[in-house]
């Protein structure tokens, strides 16, 4: 599954929206969409994680090289 996709599922999980999401999260309207062409940049990442109260990790992948994430605590 990609990262769009564990977000869309996410958003709709919690009764949301993509677009919505990306609203609440600071994000520019289709944000979110570019995520399935280029890799986002991590603070975003976590913005949108934060809003969904999903573990960064969930939306990542888990044990992809970003298992010292934490959110909140950008290196």
């Amino acid at each position: 599954m990609t990262l769009y996709e564990k977000i869309d599922n996410a958003a709709k999980n919690a009764g949301t929206s993509v677009t919505a999401l990306e609203r609440t999260a600071g994000l520019s309207k289709g944000a979110i969409s570019k995520w399935r062409f280029v890799e986002p940049r991590i603070g975003n990442l976590i913005r949108v994680a934060r809003v969904l109260n999903v573990d960064i990790n969930d939306l990542i992948g888990g044990d992809q090289g970003a298992e010292n994430v934490e959110p909140g605590k950008e290196g």
